[in-house]
């Protein structure tokens, strides 16, 4: 019996040791090089966990192709902020966090073919994007967050378009008037 429990604790720490934690999408971001027009691309690994801890703030344009990778939010932080950016995003499945996607002022992208659950605020907040409300979301999934989708008066997305927005817990669809 000895002989067993010994043999199977050594198989435990013969596992690898990415299971327990998450990659930061900050760091992927950060060493990513340029392709297609981007300057930053990246392709995430399915395989992979990450920290959904990404700032995107220096006029980047940025695509992310998930291929169906877990990004996992920090509470009360986002998973990923655009500010004065551009970013495409696609594929990718987030999970928790205060908002898993927020455009701030002046950015743009299209965020297409994702899965979003249990956002405390937002699945996807747009806050000010360019003058050209240049924001496109479609194709989603969004579910039990607290606002599927969330705007400011005035600075609405360019489209948005066939997502599929369950279990919110206030609007699938709200828009947030000043005054």
């Amino acid at each position: 019996m000895k002989r067993i429990i010994i043999a199977a604790m050594a198989l435990l720490m013969l596992l690898p040791a990415s299971g327990f934690a998450y990659e930061s999408l900050q760091a992927v971001f950060d060493s990513a090089g340029s392709a297609f027009g981007y300057d930053k691309y990246i392709v995430l690994d399915p395989r992979v966990e990450y920290e959904g801890d990404l700032q995107i703030y220096s006029g980047d344009k940025v695509r992310i192709i998930g291929n169906g990778a877990k990004i996992y939010g920090q509470q009360y932080n986002n998973s990923i902020y655009v500010y004065y950016s551009l970013l495409d995003v696609s594929d990718c499945i987030f999970i928790g966090g205060q908002r898993c996607l927020y455009y701030e002022i002046n950015s743009q992208g299209k965020v297409f073919n994702n899965t979003l659950i249990g956002a405390d605020s937002a699945g996807i907040q747009t806050y000010y994007p360019n003058s050209n409300y240049d924001v496109e979301i479609y194709d989603n999934i969004i579910y039990d967050c607290y606002f599927g989708i969330a705007a400011a008066e005035d600075y609405l997305p360019a489209y948005i378009g066939y997502n599929i927005i369950n279990n919110s817990g206030w609007y699938n669809y709200a828009q947030y008037c000043y005054g």
